[in-house]
């Protein structure tokens, strides 16, 4: 016989470091600042300790492109935490200012003159086009800018906790029954809560079923207080006999006492099997 209980006080049981959620964004030139929630679970119920953000690839991985990522862990009382916020910063003001700077230069690329390399009299004058080369430099420069997009990728990793009410087992068996010879009952109780009431609880249990072989029958005036699974004694003193109901049959007399029919089985102290 397995009793199972469950312990009375709350137990921390910790799990092996690892990824508890992860997070991508993609970010532009006119893009702005982002949040990004993340949970620990898919219910927002699992808890943690240790949380940090892994950035696996950062917005602002690329030269042309701008932004950066910072992590809030919202601590609880125990220390851990069931969320956290991933916080990006959008590209568009550093890269409105850089857009300002090309443009400058775009700008004055308009102003640079075409040089014209000096030949011979007799030969035509060749044009190199400085100024013009410049300026369409510096607008491909612009355009790459402003079609730039950077990705994001990241993931939390932290250690999962949850409290829990461990279970108490007791067993009872018979000493001497091979294995294959074996017949298990388990009884699950949550209000056994201490090792020794689950101790007691498989002996009396295991007592009770190999009782059940003790088949006695028994006739008596029905008693209407009498139910099945109640226990009841014949007898006083030593010669006193314990016998646990099964079920009860009852014989109506139209003159007379009414009789009832016990099918039960013996549990007095010191008789096996």
């Amino acid at each position: 016989v397995e009793v199972i209980g469950l312990d009375p006080n709350l137990f921390k049981v910790e799990q092996e470091r690892q990824v508890l959620s992860t997070a991508g964004i993609t970010t532009g030139f006119f893009s702005k600042d982002s949040e990004i929630p993340v949970f620990w679970s898919d219910d927002k119920t699992q808890q943690a300790r240790g949380v940090a953000l892994e950035i696996l690839q950062s917005v602002g991985a690329s030269p042309i492109t701008f932004g950066s990522e910072d992590f809030t862990n919202f601590i609880q009382s125990d220390g851990g935490s069931v969320e956290g916020l991933i916080e990006v910063d959008g590209s568009i003001g550093a890269g409105i200012l850089l857009i300002g700077l090309v443009s400058v230069a775009w700008l004055g690329s308009l102003f640079i003159p075409d040089v014209g390399s000096p030949h011979p009299p007799a030969a035509p004058t060749t044009i190199v086009p400085f100024g013009r080369s410049a300026t369409v430099i510096a607008g491909k420069l612009i355009m790459l800018i402003l079609g730039q997009a950077g990705r994001g990728e990241h993931r939390d990793l932290g250690i999962p906790y949850e409290y829990i009410f461990k279970e108490i087992r007791a067993v009872a068996r018979i000493t001497g029954i091979r294995s294959e010879d074996r017949q298990s009952i388990s009884v699950e109780n949550h209000l056994i809560n201490s090792q020794a009431d689950a101790d007691e609880r498989a002996e009396l249990i295991l007592r009770r079923e190999r009782a059940k072989q003790n088949l006695r029958t028994i006739t008596m005036i029905h008693d209407l207080r009498l139910e099945p699974d109640d226990v009841f004694a014949l007898g006083l003193g030593l010669d006193q006999r314990r016998y646990m109901i099964q079920s009860i049959s009852r014989t109506l007399i139209r003159e007379g006492q009414h009789l009832a029919t016990l099918n039960c089985f013996e549990v007095t102290a010191g008789v096996r099997p």
